[in-house]
């Protein structure tokens, strides 16, 4: 699980393909926050981010190379897929002081925050 600009993020689900005939390209929205940059630029829930300032997004791994050490306040073009496959192309501006970029990983029996925005560390929570 991700959280970048408020936005909750993950691989696509295996049954968003079966049921929606649906790629599993993209990371998946999965909800947000109140009040983040997300929801001021329109970002919302149910949608696959495909598409981060024109490099394609197809992994979690993509993602995490296309947002890694983007500065604070820069504007990032970013492209979704709804679930009908309509697109959407919007630009937002990142805050990594109230919203920093991190990742939840759950290894060897514990929760570890993996912090995004600086040299990766584990933290046991």
């Amino acid at each position: 699980m991700f959280f970048w600009s408020g936005l909750y993020l993950h691989a696509p689900h295996r049954a968003e393909k079966l049921q929606g005939n649906v790629s599993t390209d993209g990371v998946y929205v999965a909800s947000y926050s109140y009040g983040s940059p997300a929801t001021r630029y329109g970002v919302y829930a149910m949608q696959r981010i495909v598409e981060i300032d024109g490099q394609p997004i197809e992994t979690t791994e993509d993602f995490v190379k296309a947002v890694k050490g983007k500065q604070h306040q820069t504007s990032v073009l970013i492209k979704t897929l709804d679930f009908n496959n309509n697109s959407n192309v919007i630009t937002l501006k990142i805050d990594n002081n109230y919203w920093p970029f991190y990742e939840m990983k759950y290894q060897n029996g514990h929760w570890q925050k993996v912090d995004h925005l600086l040299a990766p560390e584990y933290t046991k929570i």
